[in-house]
């Protein structure tokens, strides 16, 4: 029990990840944009292994050191040369010595990586080991410019990357307060709403779910007719009794946009008994969508399909 409850009180994984150097910024240089290329024994990725969202940055300067106006910037390989281009910056903050961490909301790409920028002086690790690009002067946003590799200095920036599972610009964990849907990143997603239709097939029920906001759904359902057993020994008929058969169509992402297919396969069990009863009767088959919200909401829609029977030879 004591097990129990201490995995209860594990807090959640977080999804995020911190991308760039954690070296400690011991100079500085004139109209000089630094990006970290290569650097051994660095404790992060240099490079965004997954598309996201930056929601801060960080970096590390050795005491003493005048405060200088810095921006991050997001930078792309462009081509097969050394053209890079600035995708997109942060707002200008006054970094000083010690430790310095700044909000930002920078969507990024796969194989994104980092760079720093001063308007007058730039921040480096000068005694790196590693291998960095290296721009001469300013580079505007959008555009590509060739860049020279330089060793022995170093990029001293790192940025936290989050997912962003709705494509909203909004980082998951600091930022959305409803990663399932692009609609709201500053309130609660709101229920999810479901529409279902069913329609049958020879041999299966083909649903299409559609949802309001990206969620798991869930579908299943069930089929069910009535019989008589057999005349007991010594004369009578036990009670009618009523056979229930379950069917199950998986569970699937549902999005905004299109209806995701789902597909029931009957049973032996249903098609041996659609088989003995006449296309003028049927059977009902009770289809259910099920999902759970962004808040734990159990939301669910339903539907009756009916099932004609295939004994051709009774018509």
């Amino acid at each position: 029990m004591a097990f129990a409850v201490l995995l209860l009180c594990v807090p959640a994984a977080s999804a995020a990840i911190e991308v760039g150097s954690d070296c400690t910024a011991d100079a500085s240089q004139k109209n000089l944009i630094v990006s970290d290329f290569e650097r051994a024994g660095n404790p992060f990725p240099l490079a965004a292994p997954k598309a996201g969202v930056v929601t801060s940055w960080k970096i590390q300067v050795e005491e003493g050191r005048d405060p200088l106006p810095q921006r991050l910037l997001v930078l792309r390989s462009v081509g097969k040369g050394r053209g890079q281009m600035v995708v997109r910056e942060s707002e200008t903050e006054l970094v000083g010595g010690g430790a310095n961490e700044f909000p930002t909301r920078l969507p990024v790409g796969a194989g994104d990586h980092f760079g720093l920028s001063g308007f007058t002086e730039t921040f480096v690790c000068s005694t790196s080991t590693g291998l960095s690009r290296v721009f001469e002067g300013a580079v505007p946003v959008g555009e590509t410019r060739p860049f020279e590799f330089r060793e022995g200095i170093g990029a001293p920036v790192s940025a936290l990357v989050e997912p962003d599972r709705d494509g909203d610009g909004y980082g998951d964990e600091r930022q959305d307060m409803c990663p399932q849907s692009a609609d709201f990143h500053t309130q609660a997603c709101s229920p999810v709403a479901l529409t279902i239709d069913a329609k049958p097939r020879r041999r299966s029920i083909l649903v299409r779910v559609r949802a309001d906001m990206e969620v798991s759904v869930q579908v299943f359902g069930q089929v069910g007719w009535g019989f008589k057993s057999k005349q007991k020994p010594g004369g009578g008929h036990s009670k009618p009794t009523r056979l229930i058969v379950g069917l199950s169509g998986g569970t699937n992402e549902v999005g905004p946009g299109n209806a995701t297919e789902f597909r029931l396969v009957l049973p032996k069990t249903v098609m041996r008994r659609l088989a003995r009863i006449s296309p003028q009767e049927s059977l009902k088959a009770e289809v259910t969508a099920r999902a759970t919200d962004a808040e734990g909401a159990l939301a669910e829609r339903g539907v009756t399909v009916r099932l004609e029977g295939q004994d051709t030879a009774s018509r």
